[in-house]
């Protein structure tokens, strides 16, 4: 096999492997700019864990919770709270450091009576990106805390 052809095994290969873990990843009809919340038992679950960003997806991100439930988001309800750095910070745990003044998902606020939620994704740069997300019934704050990454 020569030089040309082996190079193009190799990136078909990988091509291939991006495209099923994409659907390995989210399954049919899921979309990373469209995450749905979800409350059980006192807890946000999310469907998708990890919002993976490919290089041209950039745009919008909108967070959904259920129409007919109690919990809204407040005005914090999803803040960036940076991106994730190459540095470990030494401590019982350790932990990894944040660059709180990350550019790539900006201009977050509630929308639709707090049912929904919005950050504008520029996806410049790739990058893991820490969140966190609270809603409230009024009484109750829940919060969690995933990632975004920006391939």
């Amino acid at each position: 096999m020569n030089k040309l052809t082996l190079t193009a095994v190799v990136a078909a290969t990988i091509l291939a492997g991006c495209a099923h873990e994409r659907n390995g990843l989210y399954g049919k009809g899921i979309d990373p700019a469209k995450p749905k919340i979800t409350i059980e038992g006192g807890s946000i679950k999310i469907d998708q864990d990890l919002l993976v960003f490919r290089p041209n997806e950039r745009g919008m991100i909108t967070w959904s919770l259920p129409e007919n439930g109690p919990y809204r988001f407040p005005e914090n309800g999803i803040v960036i709270e940076g991106r994730l750095l190459d540095q470990v910070i030494r401590g019982r745990p350790p932990s990894v450091a944040l660059d709180p003044d990350q550019k790539e998902i900006v201009d977050c606020a509630v929308v639709k009576g707090g049912l929904q939620f919005t950050c504008n994704n520029k996806h410049t740069t790739s990058g893991f990106f820490k969140y966190t997300i609270r809603v409230t019934n009024g009484s109750t704050v829940l919060v969690r805390d995933p990632n975004a990454f920006n391939m």
